[in-house]
C-alpha cells in the first residue's frame, strides 16, 4: 500500500499546461491527459472565477479520475449530461472551457483571466499559463 500511495503522492504534482499549434494539452497527475483543439471550445461562453461561482462547471460523480481534499483530476460528471476533464488544485482562481461537443475542460490557473484573454487572441502575451502548485 505504502508504494501507491508515495506514487499517489508525487503524481499529484506532476501536472502540466501547454497551449501550442492551436492546440491545448494538458496532463494531471502523470494518469490524465487531454490534447484538443482549442477551436473545440466555446470562449464566448468561456468563464473565469472562483470554481463555486461557475455553476456550469461544477464536479459530480467521478467518471475516471481522482478526487482528494484540494485536488480533482480526471474526468467527472458535469451538470445535466455533460463531461468535464478537471484539474482543480486551487478552488479560488480557475478557467471554464465550455465544449462544443465533448469533454469541456475546468483547470487552476495562477492568472486566469490574462490566460483567457490569450486564447481568445485579445491579449498579447502568449497562452502559456502556470497552474497552481
Amino acid at each position: 500500500m505504502l508504494p501507491f500511495t508515495a506514487s499517489l503522492a508525487y503524481g499529484v504534482r506532476d501536472n502540466s499546461l501547454r497551449v501550442e499549434d492551436g492546440r491545448i494539452l494538458l496532463r494531471a497527475a502523470r494518469f490524465y491527459q487531454h490534447d484538443r483543439p482549442l477551436a473545440d471550445f466555446d470562449l464566448a461562453r468561456a468563464r473565469v472565477g472562483g470554481y463555486d461561482e461557475i455553476m456550469e462547471a461544477q464536479l459530480g460523480l467521478r467518471r475516471n479520475g481522482i478526487g482528494l481534499p484540494g485536488y480533482a483530476a480526471g474526468r467527472f460528471m458535469g451538470p445535466g449530461k455533460s463531461t468535464i476533464f478537471a484539474l482543480l488544485t486551487d478552488r479560488s482562481s480557475v478557467v471554464f472551457l465550455p465544449a462544443k461537443s465533448g469533454p469541456s475542460l475546468l483547470i487552476s490557473v495562477e492568472q486566469p483571466q490574462a490566460f483567457l484573454a490569450a486564447l481568445r487572441g485579445t491579449h498579447p502575451a502568449s497562452a502559456a499559463a502556470v497552474l497552481h502548485p
